[in-house]
């Protein structure tokens, strides 16, 4: 049995549970796995309205339309199971006939995303710094520039003797970022220790002095004993909120304002009655990057897709955005101290290269 034929034996069940919609006749369709019930449910909203209001703004500018067509994005509800973002992803594709994906906050479900965008010849934009597959973007901090970020915020502490870097050991690209780190801060005569995780068992304690960094699931945290001020998270941005006060961690969305943010706020403010999550504010930047690549393309045919990715530059909430060859965004990156309000930021990170 195929791939492709063994993921649609499960097409029919996530039908009938996912919250289909009718396809417009007159739209262009996107699809949008999102956890709208379970754990992930409030997140996942903050994730739809975003996208709503990348919606409604293209809708109501014909001057954004795609080939003179208005656009509609379908809501698949994963149930807040990581298992089904994958199998909803082919479901829109496959039975809505979604042209584009969004979605994937975390590495986990853009792996998955980028599985099915790649499997059925689909583009992708995603959020979390992950893209993984050549139809498959992302607007997240890349690990090159998480890397750099971590390296300014060591270097600033005069009091660290050395660091142990938690890792996902399923992301090839984190694997690499925290072996270039450990090198570099071993040039520097520090020690620096590698754990990969997950794991099963006891993780090496941390010595006196040293700095935890976290390029993994925040959830890591709780199998150590160590002081917040010690602690650089650089895993997915969404998890942010899980970190103690006191923490560092790396971000793609600080909390300086622009116009095009302030706006979005306001708009967001006035249609929901609540401020913008940081959730909100990544899928509606990723709804309108795919958008405006489509349109530019003249559809979503990959290899003309992937050109405009890469060549054109894409104006987004905090600035302009572009992209690498490795379909990583070059953005700048931002260090911030949680807090129990508004985030401290400790420093920003302009992209490297062109």
């Amino acid at each position: 049995m195929t791939r492709r034929t063994s993921i649609l034996f499960v097409l029919i069940g996530l039908a009938l549970t996912a919250g289909c919609e009718k396809r417009p006749s007159d739209a262009i369709v996107f699809g949008h796995p999102v956890a709208l019930t379970g754990a992930g449910r409030e997140e996942g909203l903050a994730c739809l309205r975003g996208v709503q209001l990348a919606v409604e703004e293209v809708n109501a500018d014909s001057a954004l339309h795609i080939a003179g067509k208005k656009v509609a994005v379908i809501h698949a509800d994963t149930a807040s199971k990581p298992e089904n973002v994958g199998h909803q992803a082919v479901r829109l594709v496959v039975v809505n006939r979604a042209v584009g994906l969004l979605g994937g906050l975390t590495g986990a479900d853009s792996r998955s995303l980028a599985e099915a965008a790649q499997l059925y010849g689909v583009p992708l934009i995603g959020a979390s710094g992950y893209a993984g597959a050549k139809s498959a973007f992302s607007l997240g901090a890349n690990p090159a520039e998480r890397v750099r970020a971590i390296e300014t915020v060591l270097g600033s502490k005069a009091d660290v003797s050395g660091i142990l870097i938690l890792v996902d050991s399923r992301s090839a690209r984190l694997s690499q970022a925290a072996e270039n780190l450990a090198a570099a801060w071993q040039k520097r005569g520090r020690k620096a220790e590698i754990v990969p995780v997950p794991e099963a068992g006891p993780v090496p304690a941390i010595p006196a002095g040293s700095t935890a960094v976290f390029l993994c699931s925040a959830a890591e945290l709780t199998r150590f004993t160590i002081p917040a001020e010690r602690v650089i998270f650089a895993g997915d941005e969404s998890e942010a909120d899980r970190l103690p006060a006191g923490a560092k961690y790396v971000a793609a969305y600080g909390p300086e304002t622009t116009p095009a943010r302030d706006a979005f706020a306001a708009k967001y403010r006035e249609r929901f009655s609540a401020e913008p999550p940081t959730a909100a504010l990544q899928m509606y930047d990723a709804a309108r990057t795919l958008f405006a690549a489509g349109r530019d393309a003249r559809g979503f045919t990959l290899p003309r897709f992937r050109e405009v990715m890469r060549t054109e530059s894409f104006d987004r909430l905090l600035g302009k955005v572009t992209f690498n060859e490795e379909n990583l965004a070059r953005r700048p990156v931002f260090i911030l101290e949680r807090t129990a309000a508004r985030p401290n930021v400790v420093g920003r990170i302009e992209p490297t290269g062109p």
